[in-house]
């Protein structure tokens, strides 16, 4: 079972950060009509104990540390099919990035063992310019503590050539890093 996190109740200066912040990343909670079609043709909806149109409702009733400890945000693959379904243009997309961002600064994403993921795949894709399977498996089975199911797998994926033991590099690995830092100082902007 997760573990539940308490955020504190918010001042109201605290609020009227995240309405402008809202705003600016262009997500219109009030207009949300509550029609589904966002959480219809979401492809993570079905693993998330809140799908976008719960959260989109958390976000207009006001309640965005209810929307901010969901570990929904997580599972979001930032397709934008919600974001496109949406007859009302609120942004269900733009809501559940803002959440994201949101849940790191508030310091709740830490112990998400999803973000963990998220964070060690960032990681992979930072040093080697693609994703290397077997760094990935074990920096995450190491931070999560959770390496014992993935050892099973390991040998039959490393007989087949599936895992390899040293990562592939990119071909230009200066433009990818140029390229990964220009992300890096847009996000620290947020």
């Amino acid at each position: 079972m997760a573990e539940k996190i308490v955020l504190p109740d918010p001042d109201g200066q605290q609020q009227q950060r995240w309405r402008q912040e809202l705003e600016a990343a262009e997500v219109v909670a009030a207009e949300c009509l509550q029609c589904g079609k966002c959480s219809a043709g979401c492809p993570a909806a079905a693993a998330m104990e809140r799908g976008p149109r719960q959260l989109m409702l958390l976000a207009k009733l006001g309640l965005i540390p209810m929307a901010i400890a969901s570990r929904g945000i997580w599972l979001c693959t930032a397709c934008y099919s919600c974001s496109a379904r949406c007859p009302a243009v609120a942004n269900p997309a733009g809501l559940l990035e803002w959440l994201r961002w949101e849940a790191v600064r508030a310091g709740v994403a830490e112990n998400d063992e999803v973000y963990q993921f998220h964070r060690q795949f960032l990681q992979s894709l930072d040093r080697h310019g693609r994703v290397w399977e077997l760094g990935l498996a074990l920096g995450y089975g190491l931070r999560s503590k959770r390496l014992s199911p993935d050892l099973r797998l390991g040998p039959a994926l490393l007989r087949r050539g599936k895992l390899r033991f040293r990562p592939h590099r990119v071909s230009d690995p200066q433009n990818w890093r140029r390229w990964f830092r220009r992300c890096r100082e847009e996000d620290e902007r947020r």
